[in-house]
């Protein structure tokens, strides 16, 4: 897996470079925030810090909250990973009106498995069990409602081909009515010329 991380971190860079000798400022956010997130796989994270600064940076001048906010996210990670829990704290806790803002749950339950972390490194024992406890819940709702998504949708499939199933099982009975009734009509019109 290190390899493979080594190779996007040279793709992504090399991604980078041409979108600033091009101008094109498309994604360039999320281009940088993937090179940080990369760099912090590879537990490189000080580099890490200044590519997600970089990308909240820009992320802010596009006035793109979610952007922001999933970028806050993997700030209070990573300082997290250094061992600097106020840090990783202080940027959660400013994070808060953006994941509010935002709606995302997914943001949501990440930050709250930060807080988690958070509290747990501050030996805070009864208040990480409760961030803990919210954490599973809101992302069991998400799982389940995810689950009960896909439930429907096969469902709906399922109806779908049993309906196009029947539609053609009748086609087929009709077309075969139709040409009886044709060969009937043939055979009358037949034994009508006959007798005449």
């Amino acid at each position: 897996k290190m390899g493979q991380n080594i190779q996007a971190l040279e793709f992504l860079e090399k991604a980078l470079e041409l979108k600033r000798r091009l101008n094109n400022n498309g994604n360039f956010a999320n281009t940088i925030n993937n090179i940080g997130m990369v760099c912090s796989e590879l537990k490189l994270y000080a580099k890490a810090l200044d590519y997600f600064n970089m990308a909240l940076k820009e992320y802010r001048q596009q006035k793109d909250k979610w952007g922001e906010a999933n970028t806050l996210n993997n700030l209070s990670k990573i300082y997290l990973e250094m061992g600097e829990t106020s840090k990783a704290l202080s940027v959660s806790q400013s994070n808060q009106i953006n994941i509010r803002e935002v709606g995302s749950p997914d943001l949501k339950i990440e930050d709250l498995e930060i807080n988690y972390r958070i509290q747990q490194k501050q030996r805070d024992y009864k208040k990480a069990l409760a961030t803990y406890i919210a954490y599973t819940t809101l992302k069991d709702s998400i799982f389940s409602e995810d689950k009960q998504r896909m439930i429907e949708e096969v469902e709906g499939k399922y109806e779908s081909e049993k309906k196009e199933k029947e539609i053609q099982t009748l086609s087929h009975l009709r077309e075969i009515q139709d040409t009886r009734l044709n060969m009937q009509m043939f055979i009358g019109l037949l034994l009508g010329i006959s007798v005449l």
